[in-house]
């Protein structure tokens, strides 16, 4: 019946079956799909739930984006505590560096004390495909005339190989080491 119709009417058929398949990919990466380019990210074995945010969405802000709050809305940060290791599995990229910033926060998810951000740089050189990231003391939380046994930290990973992103998650880290 399709191969009898007018051309017309296979036109729009084929049109409409093209603008239903862009949609659905579409809402696939926007929302609820999963980011083949962010690093596969565990801890205790253990995976993390990360968000991809666009730099360019980002760019021009006169403070740090409330990224860390809009993560918090939408998951709960995974438990975990100090002497565990984050580990970075970027087997789909092949070699590269991750950029690294680790910032305490509060329950809101908004940055205390920005300068005292922890900067790290993990190379995942061609031969090996992760890399990890030792969870000591952040160096807010030692500083801090408040002690709290668990505290909110805010991870913000950028690679060289897809600079555009940046991936966002957040662990709720118990201070005691239990």
């Amino acid at each position: 019946m399709f191969l009898r119709g007018s051309a017309a009417k296979r036109i729009a058929c084929f049109a409409a079956a093209v603008c239903v398949l862009v949609a659905l990919s579409g809402c696939a990466a926007e929302d609820g799909g999963v980011d083949k380019t962010a690093p596969y990210v565990t801890v205790g074995g253990q995976q993390v739930e990360t968000m991809t945010f666009s730099q360019g969405e980002l760019i021009g802000r006169a403070e740090y984006p409330p990224v860390f709050a809009i993560y918090l809305n939408e998951h709960v940060p995974l438990e975990t505590s100090i002497g565990r290791e984050v580990l970075f599995d970027l087997s789909q990229y092949g070699p590269a560096t991750l950029i690294i910033e680790d910032f305490l926060l509060d329950e809101e998810g908004d940055i205390r004390y920005e300068q005292l951000r922890m900067n790290t740089t993990l190379d995942v050189p061609y031969y090996k495909t992760s890399n990890v990231y030792p969870l000591v003391e952040h160096s807010a939380s030692v500083i801090s005339s408040v002690y709290e046994a668990e505290v909110l930290r805010g991870i913000c990973v950028r690679t060289t190989n897809e600079s555009d992103n940046m991936y966002v998650f957040v662990l709720k880290v118990d201070r005691t080491g239990g």
